[in-house]
């Protein structure tokens, strides 16, 4: 790999160039490449070189493999599939490939092929997490909470990991046992130190309930490992925006400029800029987050409480009322019914 991209990461496609026709050409030299730019998630250039291997390799169930990996990354589920059931044709232990398959299946709603890729799949690793998972998330699909716990604690107990513990308390949130779930995940950050993927899942646990000075110690302990953890400044600027705004503003701001391109933390510089009095700034910016998720319920609540600020009442109360009316489901939503009441009421 070290070669192949001469110290400057991102640039894989350029030794092309510095190789003869024939060496271009070579199977060898195009799989190290492909690989190198799959690393890199160079999806397009995977691809072509990819596209030109299967031509000189048509039964190399690798090939293929790494060909389903580009389409992958491309988002391209029609040739991810058909890369990997020719992976599997060609290689029907491959377990990565079934894996993968099965997933695709899965996002699709194909239940019953689900079910087929399982059945190879437990026959191949029977305990293998990801397998574990795979039925877990059949089985909530289907309905059934309770064995997508058991499967879930199963993988947990044999693999403890952050992302192993996530899993059992999202399920545990999600069947309503949420201080089991809480509890878990306090404990595994008590062991867990140094662990920020944990600590920020904790403090987001404690926003969603809203345990406002709980969530703040947690972001607080992320920026004393991490200063420039966006998740972070952004999740603290939140919880600090109602009652302590100048020093949200603080953190909101050092976010947008570490990710100006993020429509969540946008989101919340608005609405910290809001909080502070800035109601111009806070237009601006509600309305670049607006233009890409004009569908999100949260957005368009934020853009019509700093619209109604900015005193276009008439604009705030059509936005609600069409946002209400939709019946969506969101964090803010009694915020919103509220704001839309006292604009009726002359407020």
């Amino acid at each position: 790999r070290y070669y192949l991209t001469k110290g400057k990461p991102g640039k894989v496609p350029s030794l092309m160039l510095e190789l003869s026709e024939k060496q271009r050409k070579d199977p060898a030299v195009l799989q190290v490449i492909a690989l190198a730019q799959l690393a890199q998630k160079q999806y397009p250039e995977a691809k072509s070189g990819l596209e030109q291997l299967v031509e000189q390799r048509p039964k190399s169930a690798q090939v293929h493999f790494m060909l389903a990996r580009a389409y992958a990354g491309l988002g391209d589920r029609a040739g991810l599939r058909r890369e990997l059931e020719r992976t599997i044709e060609l290689a029907p232990r491959h377990f990565a490939a079934r894996l993968a398959l099965a997933r695709l299946l899965l996002l699709e709603g194909e239940k019953e092929k689900v079910n087929e890729q399982l059945a190879v799949l437990s026959e191949l690793s029977p305990d293998h997490p990801d397998v574990l998972r795979l039925k877990a998330s059949l089985a909530r699909v289907q309905g059934d909470q309770e064995t997508a716990a058991v499967l879930l604690e199963d993988v947990f107990e044999k693999s403890p990991s952050t992302d192993s513990m996530l899993s059992v308390a999202r399920q545990k949130w999600a069947m309503g046992e949420q201080a089991a779930a809480l509890e878990l995940q306090k404990q595994w950050a008590v062991e867990h130190p140094d662990d920020l993927t944990a600590t920020l899942a904790l403090a987001a646990a404690y926003s969603r309930q809203d345990q406002v000075e709980p969530a703040i110690a947690q972001y607080q302990r992320v920026l004393a490992k991490d200063e420039q953890n966006v998740a972070a400044l952004n999740g603290l600027a939140w919880q600090l925006r109602n009652k302590q705004p100048a020093r949200a503003l603080e953190y909101a701001e050092r976010a947008a400029r570490l990710a100006p391109e993020s429509a969540l933390v946008m989101d919340t510089f608005a609405v910290v800029l809001l909080k502070n009095g800035q109601v111009k700034r806070a237009k601006r910016n509600i309305e670049r987050v607006y233009e890409k998720k004009p569908n999100e319920p949260a957005v368009r609540y934020h853009r019509a409480m700093i619209d109604a600020a900015a005193g276009d009442k008439a604009a705030a109360i059509e936005a609600l009322q069409t946002l209400l009316g939709e019946g969506s489901d969101f964090t803010e939503k009694s915020e919103a019914q509220q704001l839309l009441a006292e604009l009726q009421a002359g407020g």
